[in-house]
């Protein structure tokens, strides 16, 4: 069922929260097909995400990461150059920790709200409420 949702979502570039190793961090999510990269472009839709100052000290490749799309920031799009495509990413980033800072933006308060529901949310709250979905569900276990 989710990975229904990953079907109907638009391609692009998104901000939003991952967690990792009990980690939380801002990050640059892109859901598409790679277009920059001719002739090796994703049959599938896929989903990659930057994370913004995780501090992590090695990869994380096969761990379980969840992630929340908190907000939509630009279409996905093919560049003429990988340093264009580069160029591109470093202003997500920036855009990305802009939106994403101070106490009462809004995807800070939809960050909150994941958290409650990670913990199990208030009492009488949880049908309806935003969680943190797996990679796995979105990507159908592949």
């Amino acid at each position: 069922m989710i990975k229904s949702y990953l079907d109907h979502l638009p391609t692009g570039v998104y901000c939003g929260w991952a967690h990792v190793r009990e980690k939380t961090c801002k990050a640059v999510v892109n859901v598409g097909f790679s277009p920059t990269f001719e002739g090796e472009e994703n049959r599938e839709k896929i989903v990659e995400a930057h994370l913004i100052e995780g501090g992590f000290e090695s990869d994380f490749y096969g761990e379980r990461m969840t992630l929340v799309l908190a907000g939509f920031q630009r279409p996905e799009k093919k560049f003429g150059s990988f340093p264009a495509l580069v160029q591109a990413i470093n202003q997500d980033v920036v855009d990305a920790k802009e939106a994403l800072e101070g106490e009462e933006s809004l995807y800070v308060k939809a960050r909150r709200l994941v958290e409650e529901e990670e913990e199990g949310g208030k009492e009488g709250e949880g049908e309806g409420k935003a969680r943190w979905v797996p990679f796995e569900e979105w990507s159908g276990g592949k």
